[in-house]
């Protein structure tokens, strides 16, 4: 059932829960949402859009700062981290494809699927060595 899920709260929750790799790479993150926006949404799924995402930009950040903010109804998470090569970005959202020496390569396809299931659009801009913007557009299209 969705329900009312504060944005601002869920990103901390999730930032917490990631402290101690955060920490482990020397990297902020910077909750800029502010308090009072919410979305009627699965706060379950909702997490794991996010979540899976901000895990990736910590993970691929080294001494950085990762960024979640939000733009004309687009939620915004950006890193200044080791960003993508044009090779490897065309296949992020492809199941089991990973760069990492762990993992299963499932994060970004799960956001990518549960986006698309809820008709918004998700969207990664990226350099390599400058770093990564991930866009979802919450507004069903």
């Amino acid at each position: 059932e969705p329900e009312a899920t504060n944005l601002h709260d869920l990103v901390d929750e999730i930032s917490e829960e990631l402290r101690i790799t955060i920490e482990h790479r020397s990297n902020t993150l910077n909750n800029t949402l502010g308090p009072d926006q919410v979305i009627r949404q699965h706060r379950s799924i909702l997490k794991m859009v996010i979540g899976n995402i901000v895990r990736n930009a910590v993970e691929h950040t080294s001494q950085g700062v990762i960024t979640v903010t939000s733009e004309s109804g687009k939620l915004c998470i950006s890193d200044n981290g080791e960003g993508i090569d044009p090779d490897s970005l065309a296949h992020v959202f492809e199941r089991s494809y990973t760069t990492k020496s762990t993992g299963y390569g499932m994060g970004l396809t799960l956001a990518k699927k549960l986006c698309e299931r809820l008709d918004w659009q998700l969207t990664i801009h990226s350099e390599p060595g400058q770093g990564t913007l991930v866009e979802i557009n919450l507004q069903a299209q």
